[in-house]
């Protein structure tokens, strides 16, 4: 008799884990789904996007990608070393989908204060980004050897992607009217406008969003990272390069988008197409981390960094020499995105080979502020420059860094990481 009630609560216990882990599951679900719609209107490419068709400048594209950078480092930096409230984090979605809200019924306005939120969306996401993902965290402490939730980062890229181009299908078909009184009238302007239907959705959702944080969010518990003694780090060659390579990398990718839909104006659903492109670069990430992974124990992270720097190269490559050519444009772009992500990929293993705990985060952090330096430095640069010269000046100009940092990269395996302990260096 004993046997059978044991028998049975064993069978309840099971029973209400397994549960447990279903509604725990059901919910990391739902946050991939909503963060993943989230990420296509706050992506500084496809605001950077807009901002060009918009004012149909590369100065003004440069601007504002040079205030979003600054603005999102000292918000991301206000997240990492303060503790934030639970409320404040709802409270900051709301205000995004505030902001999304406005930055739609600008768009049809056509007033120049839309660059003052395309600003302030990736910042503000930029600050939330490091409660949301432990908030993530929090939803896998039971499941994280579940081989379904390891695979939800694959499939969340390829919903992205999916719903970049479904949102840019929608605004090359969706009948547009340029200007609008400046009478609110919501009904109308649903009515004859693309660009603000499609914002409608997106501040909807961050509402939403915000509710579903609110109400399945415990109390946020997290260690206040110390940033302190720095200074360290930045002698750290290792951490300079990694910074280095990133600004070039991010400088890169902000002309991409306008660059295609310059070249695409005799195509009648020129958003479709430039999507397109993009999210095939953008899937690439997807498959990085497995060829960093089979071959970092074969060949090191020292010629896996030189692989994903070589493929990089043939980005600013094409769009020097073959710019006309659009199918090499396209194979530039997704080639120089997987290798981009190779080499993150490889620089950031060999930091957490050489940092630890807390200091791995701390490094990372300073690899994150010296990247803003350095991109901020290269966009004011680009801004002025832009007023005179043609975009290919600021492509070879990241070509020659990019070349650089290669032969820094190969310069400082022999030179700085002579370790007995490290494999690699």
């Amino acid at each position: 008799m004993k046997d059978d009630v044991l028998v049975d609560s064993g069978m309840h216990d099971n029973f209400t884990k397994g549960s447990e882990i279903l509604k725990l599951k059901n919910k990391f679900v739902i946050n991939e789904v909503f963060i993943r719609f989230l990420l296509v209107f706050v992506s500084a490419q496809f605001i950077d996007l807009l901002v060009y068709h918009y004012t149909r400048s590369f100065v003004y594209v440069s601007l504002v990608a040079l205030f979003q950078v600054i603005f999102s480092f000292i918000f991301s930096s206000l997240s990492y070393s303060f503790k934030v409230k639970k409320t404040t984090i709802f409270l900051a979605i709301v205000l995004l989908s505030v902001s999304l809200f406005s930055f739609g019924y600008l768009y049809v306005l056509q007033k120049d204060s839309i660059l003052i939120f395309a600003v302030i969306i990736p910042a503000l996401f930029s600050f939330l980004s490091f409660d949301l993902n432990e908030f993530k965290k929090s939803l896998l402490k039971h499941e994280i050897v579940s081989v379904f939730l390891r695979s939800m980062n694959q499939i969340g890229v390829l919903l992205t992607s999916s719903l970049f181009v479904l949102f840019s299908f929608l605004i090359d078909v969706l009948p547009t009217k340029q200007s609008l009184t400046a009478k609110f009238d919501l009904v109308r302007i649903l009515a004859v406008n693309d660009f603000y239907l499609i914002f409608v959705l997106g501040g909807f959702v961050a509402l939403i969003y915000s509710l579903f944080f609110f109400f399945n969010s415990g109390k946020l518990e997290r260690k206040q990272i110390k940033l302190f003694n720095l200074s360290l780090f930045r002698k750290d060659p290792l951490v300079l390069l990694y910074a280095f390579f990133n600004s070039i990398l991010n400088v890169s990718l902000i002309f991409v988008g306008p660059f295609l839909f310059l070249s695409l104006n005799y195509l009648k659903y020129r958003f479709t197409a430039v999507s397109l492109i993009l999210s095939l670069a953008m899937v690439s990430s997807v498959i990085s981390p497995r060829i960093v992974y089979n071959n970092l124990k074969r060949y090191g992270d020292f010629f896996v960094g030189i692989l994903g720097i070589l493929l990089f190269l043939s980005l600013p490559i094409v769009m020097i020499f073959f710019k006309e050519n659009l199918l090499y444009v396209t194979l530039g772009i997704y080639l120089g995105t997987l290798g981009s992500s190779i080499a993150s990929y490889s620089f950031e293993y060999m930091l957490a080979r050489k940092y630890r705990g807390e200091d791995f985060v701390k490094s990372k952090f300073i690899v994150h502020s010296m990247t803003t330096f350095y991109t901020a430095l290269i966009l004011l640069f680009s801004s002025f420059s832009l007023l005179a010269f043609p975009l290919d000046l600021i492509y070879k100009l990241l070509l020659s860094f990019a070349v650089f940092a290669f032969i820094f990269y190969i310069f400082q395996k022999f030179y700085f990481f002579r370790s007995k302990s490290s494999e690699s260096f």
